[in-house]
Formats: structure tokens, sequence, C-alpha cells
């Protein structure tokens, strides 16, 4: 499966195993708690998990933070069961504690191997990433960024099957520039 693409219409849904199997038994709370708690509890009644690829030194993080910590407040009031999970990509455990107090979510710890596996499981290529799954794992898209960003208010929540917004067609007149370049290179 194509990063950045949910499952196609039709297709067996990708399982990764149990959320609370990939981030581990417990999470930090968020928002200045820093409080230990059980995964299980922190997934209990949900039906979205956001995993969240973001560290404090990224400035498109830094960018996309505010915004989906506005969004996840908008969704929970409005009955959305969601959750997110920050996996951070800091480089020290002070700006992991710094960053996530500011963030309204839970956290792998910053000492769990988890974290350091995590983004080569969905293979993540860059930050801010957030993953959208079932607790049980089912993935709902791996480009849970770009359908937030489209649907804040979470009119198509969970965002299952998510694809992204269409791709435009390439102009004639760039193909034939492209064309012209591939001849000219074969030629030579």
């Amino acid at each position: 499966m194509a990063a950045g693409i949910g499952r196609a219409g039709g297709a067996a849904p990708r399982s990764y195993g149990s959320v609370e199997s990939l981030v581990g038994p417990e999470l930090i709370e968020g928002g200045g708690g820093g409080a230990r708690v059980a995964t299980r509890d922190v997934l209990d009644g949900c039906d979205c998990v956001g995993l969240y690829f973001s560290a404090h030194w990224c400035p498109p993080c830094r960018g996309f933070t505010p915004h989906l910590a506005r969004a996840y407040k908008a969704l929970r009031s409005n009955g959305r069961r969601m959750r997110v999970i920050f996996v951070s990509s800091d480089n020290s455990s002070g700006e992991f504690e710094g960053y996530l107090k500011e963030q309204p979510w839970h956290a792998v710890p910053f000492t769990a191997s988890q974290r350091r596996t995590l983004g080569s499981v969905f293979s993540v290529r860059g930050i801010p990433t957030l993953v959208l799954l079932r607790p049980d794992g089912t993935l709902l898209t791996s480009d849970g960024r770009a359908a937030l960003s489209a649907d804040p208010a979470g009119k198509d929540y969970p965002w299952e099957n998510f694809q992204g917004p269409p791709v435009p067609a390439m102009p004639n007149n760039v193909k034939l520039i492209i064309g012209f370049l591939v001849a000219y290179m074969l030629w030579r």
C-alpha cells in the first residue's frame, strides 16, 4: 500500500495488531499532566486512534499541532470518540516533555522502544504525519493529516479510505516538453 493512501475500495483492510500492542501498555498524559496511564484505559470506548508523529524542532509540526489540537477538541466535544497518541521524534526527553505540555492528548513514553519502531511500521517518511487506525489496529488512512485538513469538522469521520485530493492532469504542453527532453536525452 502506498504511503498516504488508505485502503482502496474493496481491498482487504490492513491490520497492524491492536493499538495497545503497537504503542505499549502505558502512555503519558499530555497537557502538562505527565502522569502514566494504562493504554487500555485511554483507548476504552474510542473508535479512531491517530498516531501523531511529530517533534518540537520541526517547523511544519509546530504549525500543524495547534490545528490538530483544535480539531481534536472540537471532534471530542461533538461526541466523536477519537484519541490521538503522540509519537515523538524529539532529540531529548526535555524537548519531548516541553512539547507534550502543549498537546491535549497522550504520548508514547520517550524511553519506550515502540517510539523508535512505530515510524518504520507505518513507513513514515517525514513529519508531521498522522496515521489513523481503529483500536484493533486496522488502518483507516496513513494520510490523516490531509484528511483532517480537508475535513476539520469531521463530516467524513473517521476518514476511512481517504484518498486525498485528486492529482490534476498534466497539461499537454508539459507532456510535449517532457517528450522533447526524453527524446533529446536518448538521442545524445
